[in-house]
């Protein structure tokens, strides 16, 4: 479910409805947009751990499922040690972390694998609860 630049444009000029989603960076906005559009309901920006400043970019808490979209700055070596860090606190957590780059955000891969994590996600919890 790939948003084209059109599409994108019109989206933004329409902010009043996903003003709440939009960020300005236009990775994680444009993932925003097709999280909206599929109906799932997530948190932008979620701290999972207290007293840390690590955030994920997307985050379903209640399936402790999490998105990150790893953009160039993923790369320089003082941010890969801090994601490094962060991700092992995820995971100590109990969390599950997607990583996903640009690319697969823009041709729909993302969205399409986040679904079938959460409808995985869904499953366990329902199982935990019989």
């Amino acid at each position: 479910m790939r948003v084209t630049e059109a599409e994108y444009r019109d989206l933004l000029r329409r902010r009043t409805h996903f003003a709440s989603v939009l960020t300005g960076r236009r990775w994680e906005d444009e993932f925003a947009l097709q999280l909206e559009l599929a109906g799932v309901d997530f948190v932008r920006e979620f701290r999972f751990v207290v007293g840390r400043r690590y955030r994920f970019d997307f985050a379903l808490p209640r399936l402790m499922l999490a998105v990150e979209i790893d953009g160039v700055v993923h790369r320089i070596k003082s941010r890969f040690n801090a994601d490094r860090e962060k991700g092992n606190f995820a995971v100590l957590g109990g969390w599950r972390v997607l990583h996903f780059s640009p690319k697969q955000v823009r041709s729909g891969e993302a969205i399409s694998l986040f679904r079938v994590a959460i409808a995985g996600a869904s499953l366990e919890t329902s199982d935990k609860r019989s």
